[in-house]
């Protein structure tokens, strides 16, 4: 008799060990979605062109307030004196800090996509640790990395930069 609860608890440490060893197998290709090389670049995409929206909108806001400016400046008849130069270094300095913030939203916007993916990847984890199997494991890595990409939630840049240059008016 005891030769088979032998044979039984050898049976049971064999199906653990498979079970074991594919959750091992899962994980592991749950994880290669989420790192991989192409993901990466997705993420410098991703701040590449919501860097590049923030440009454009700044570039946008710093003509327009070249414009105002000239035109205060025009009516108060303050053109080509030492006042048009405070103000050009003004707008040139409110350029600068523009620069700096499209660059912090982007890094965060980035970020905010990064961590998105991590939770995505906890929650694939998660599932492949109750024994989901590795097609479904895979199909629901993708379908988190491609929903966290298209997410409005994942760019700080959507509402723009606000108005950078609010003061110009009242500049001249």
């Amino acid at each position: 008799m005891n030769g088979g609860n032998n044979n039984a608890q050898r049976d049971a440490q064999r199906e653990e060990d498979r079970r074991r060893a594919e959750i091992t197998r899962n994980t592991q290709q749950a994880n290669a979605v989420f790192d991989s090389p192409e993901r990466q670049a997705q993420y410098d995409d991703f701040y590449g062109a919501t860097r590049e929206l923030g440009m454009q909108d700044l570039d946008k806001q710093k003509s327009n307030a070249d414009r105002q400016a000239k035109f205060a400046l025009a009516r108060s008849g303050q053109t080509g004196g030492s006042r048009a130069r405070d103000v050009g270094t003004s707008l040139g300095e409110d350029y600068i800090k523009g620069l700096l913030t499209v660059d912090q939203l982007a890094l965060a916007g980035k970020s905010d996509l990064m961590a998105a993916d991590n939770a995505s990847r906890q929650n694939v984890l998660s599932m492949v640790m109750s024994g989901m199997d590795l097609t479904t494991a895979n199909s629901n890595a993708a379908s988190a990395l491609r929903s966290n990409l298209e997410s409005g939630k994942a760019t700080r840049l959507a509402g723009g930069l606000g108005d950078l240059f609010g003061g110009v008016s009242t500049l001249a």
